[in-house]
């Protein structure tokens, strides 16, 4: 039968293996010796509550604290555990220690590599993790590489990195390195990765780069004199500033940058592509982290707003734009963020545009930039025109002369827009002056005037004409009623008949004037015996009688070519 300090014995054990806490319902032999002392689960967790409080914790502790460091390098060497006697021998038994040394190492992991105790359990048995076991295997070898020993693939690495350019000297060729592989992991399959990385690699930099962190993949990556062992902290780093990323761009480009995180870090490894070109740089940024800058030119923009807001405030940039999402590279900046339905609405904008017929090529890129701050916020203002005049009446427009009539359109609020001008009921006679018009707040192309120009020698005398003028962008038709009426032009045709009646006969009366002066003639050229007659100007001189009828008869047609041409008849 079990005794009551038996009980106790084996309670305390439990305690201190789980850390003070336990269930005695997992323990059915517990359980079942409680019950033969009398006891019910009730008192079982009040003697275990007893059984708790009577254990001096403390001890305890130190080996926790003292464990922590062996845990994080995965090896408890024989004077870490003595070390750890010598604290806590005079608390507790020695054997105690060590199996609540082994019991939490097995929990993490850690198993006996060596036999150098009969007892497989024994601290003596080199435990370890299956990380840190075949590094440990390596170290008992040494082998000399660049001047210096190294008794593992990891020193190698550190020799190497120390001295760049001679490692990439004794690296041209398979001659050196496998062979010191071989000698330290005894795998010739393993030297054989390297030797392959030397035969195939031609770039003496991408060449040293793979077989540093084939040899280590925890050593550092030097980027601008500086050396990062995060790939997070290296992206966030670089995109500070527009210096570092473009050379993080660079390194990309060449492909040293996919070296280093391919060993370093398998995980951020899978967002890289086989591919070097821009596009390909910015998905394994927004895929490694969303929330890096995103860079037009040298200017850094973190949120697409604060792209917008810039834009909208400076046009040198627009093209720049554009040109970002004719190359998709705003696309992959929006992809990364979880905004794909604006990439979705990108190109059904540039479809719309180039349908439209508004735009040319160049023009179509500036629109797309004005489409994206509506895309990237729906609330944003979009382009919007106003015309001086709501409504045009023409109701006594005098015949017989071509009227310019004036309109002011301008830009109400801000953006950039080109508008097409066109009668919606065409009418013979009467245009624009221009048909198409660009607005743009950024370059002041606030305000355009335009005439509309109405040939009356084409419209009907007193009819009244309902035409309907429209102003069209992509964004909006503003249509402004037209009313034209001709009517007969009574005032200007009384004056053109006094001023052309007045002309001829100061005509006739300059022709008189050249006869009394080269014929002396004195009469009016009409059959009067008392003031003169006609043909007494052919007797006296019938020569130049002859030519001063022919100034005459040519005069007259001039002057009558003269007024058509006045007259626009």
């Amino acid at each position: 039968m079990a005794s009551i300090e038996s009980l106790k014995q084996q309670l305390k054990d439990l305690l201190i293996l789980n850390h003070g806490d336990i269930k005695i319902t997992e323990y059915p032999n517990l359980v079942y010796e409680g019950r033969e002392l009398d006891f019910n689960l009730g008192q079982l967790n009040q003697l275990i509550q007893q059984v708790y409080s009577e254990i001096d914790w403390r001890p305890y502790e130190i080996i926790n604290t003292k464990l922590e460091l062996v845990i994080r390098k995965g090896i408890l060497s024989t004077d870490q555990f003595e070390e750890i006697v010598s604290l806590v021998g005079d608390s507790i038994n020695r054997n105690i220690v060590e199996q609540y040394i082994v019991a939490e190492l097995t929990k993490r992991n850690f198993k006996p590599r060596e036999i150098n105790h009969p007892d497989p359990l024994s601290i003596q048995n080199k435990w370890m993790t299956d990380v840190v076991w075949p590094e440990y295997k390596e170290s008992l070898i040494e082998v000399e590489w660049l001047g210096e020993k190294a008794s593992s693939l990891s020193k190698l690495a550190d020799i190497s990195f120390n001295n760049r350019d001679d490692a990439k000297y004794f690296l041209r060729n398979g001659n050196y390195l496998p062979g010191l592989v071989t000698a330290l992991t005894k795998s010739a399959t393993r030297a054989d990765e390297f030797a392959r990385i030397i035969e195939e690699e031609f770039d003496s930099e991408k060449r040293y780069l793979r077989i540093l962190y084939k040899l280590n993949p925890r050593l550092p990556f030097r980027f601008e004199d500086e050396l990062y062992s995060d790939v997070s902290v290296l992206l966030q780093k670089a995109c500070d500033t527009p210096q570092g990323y473009h050379a993080l761009l660079e390194s990309y480009r060449k492909g040293i940058l996919q070296i280093w995180i391919q060993e370093a870090d398998p995980v951020v490894a899978l967002n890289l592509s086989t591919q070097y070109d821009l596009n390909s740089f910015l998905r394994f940024l927004y895929k490694t982290d969303s929330t890096l800058p995103f860079y037009i030119e040298n200017h850094r923009f973190l949120t697409p707003d604060a792209l917008a807001d810039y834009a909208k405030k400076d046009f040198s940039i627009w093209l720049s734009v554009a040109e970002s999402m004719a190359a998709k590279n705003i696309q992959e900046w929006f992809t990364g963020i979880g905004k794909e339905d604006w990439n979705d609405q990108i190109t059904d904008s540039y479809a719309f545009l180039s349908h439209a017929g508004y735009y040319s090529e160049r023009e179509i890129r500036l629109a797309m930039v004005q489409a994206l701050f509506h895309i990237i916020n729906l609330l944003s203002d979009k382009p919007r025109l106003k015309i001086d005049q709501e409504k045009v009446q023409l109701l006594s427009v005098n015949g017989g002369a071509v009227l310019n009539h004036q309109i002011s359109i301008s830009l109400k609020n801000e953006g950039y827009v080109k508008v097409k001008l066109y009668f919606k009921f065409l009418k013979e006679g009467i245009s624009v002056s221009k048909d198409i018009l660009e607005f743009n707040n950024l370059e002041g192309k606030l305000r355009e005037n335009i005439d509309i120009v109405i040939d009356t020698f084409l419209f009907q005398k007193d009819q009244l004409y309902n035409l309907e003028l429209v102003v069209s962008s992509v964004y909006e038709d503003i249509t402004v009623p037209v009313e034209i009426k001709v009517i007969f032009p009574k005032k200007a045709y009384i004056t053109k008949l006094v001023l052309y009646g007045f002309m001829t006969a100061c005509y006739f009366g300059a022709f008189r004037f050249l006869l009394g002066v080269f014929l002396d003639y004195k009469g009016w050229l009409v059959h009067n015996p008392e003031i003169g007659n006609p043909d007494d100007v052919l007797g006296n001189s019938p020569l130049l009688s002859f030519f001063l009828f022919a100034m005459f008869i040519l005069g007259g047609v001039f002057s009558f070519s003269l007024v058509k041409k006045y007259e626009k008849i």
